[in-house]
């Protein structure tokens, strides 16, 4: 009689006992998908589909060309705050962040830079992009906008200014505030999911937002595209 095949559900769950356990320790890598497949006498299908569940609840971080990874916690926790920055909010929990620049250009603002801007359809704006990481795990890929105008000599200032707080900053605005946050999921493109070290089937996260000066005026838009199994989201309710 052959024996009954394991679903990717029961490899799922003995691998998250496993992890509960500490059978596997934070920061440590959990046997290869040929390893598990002998192990629990299953298909790869059913250890990848395991993993992915496993990097979608947070317990594990998948990076391609090195296999799954134990997470150490939960994924990530940030608030969306009008004020205060992803990078305070990490470093004050104990975690590194760091940025990555991965572009910097200028390119005429399509209809809804623009809209955002406050600006003409096809005027110049700044693009910069980059790669967001905590503790050298990659979160998202951030990409801001903003006026050519406001914004003279934009490349010395990025090179120097990484984050939006020093860049801002660099311009003599003091204060900036986020405005008309706009949060959804999808599917990740192939390039998301290679940069973010993710699997393709985990869905990323995108946000949407304005920055604005204590006047009010909108100085800048950003997208930002999240690896959907790292981030948690917390949305303040105000009275």
């Amino acid at each position: 009689m052959q024996p009954k095949s394991v679903s990717w559900t029961e490899i799922r769950d003995a691998l998250a006992q496993q992890i509960a356990s500490g059978r596997f320790s934070a920061g440590e890598r959990l046997p290869s998908e040929p390893e598990l497949s002998l192990q629990f006498r299953a298909g790869r299908h059913s250890v990848r589909r395991a993993l992915a569940a496993l990097s979608a609840e947070g317990r594990v971080r998948i990076e391609h060309g090195r296999g799954a990874f134990v997470q150490d916690g939960l994924a990530f926790q940030y608030t969306i705050d009008r004020r205060d920055r992803l990078f305070d909010q990490l470093e004050r929990k104990g975690h590194q962040a760091d940025l990555k620049t991965l572009s910097i250009g200028e390119q005429p603002a399509g209809a809804e830079v623009a809209a955002a801007l406050g600006l003409g359809e096809g005027a110049a704006v700044h693009v910069s992009e980059i790669l967001i990481l905590a503790d050298d795990v990659p979160l998202g890929i951030g990409r801001s906008y903003h006026p050519l105008a406001r914004f003279p000599d934009y490349r010395t200032h990025r090179r120097f200014a990484p984050t939006q707080r020093m860049f801002y900053r660099s311009y003599g605005i003091a204060e900036y505030f986020r405005e008309d946050t706009y949060l959804w999921a999808r599917s990740a493109t192939p390039e998301e999911a290679d940069l973010l070290k993710q699997y393709p089937a985990i869905p990323v996260l995108e946000t949407r937002t304005r920055d604005t000066d204590a006047s009010g005026a909108t100085i800048g838009f950003s997208t930002t595209i999240w690896a959907g199994s790292r981030i948690r989201f917390v949305l303040p309710v105000r009275p």
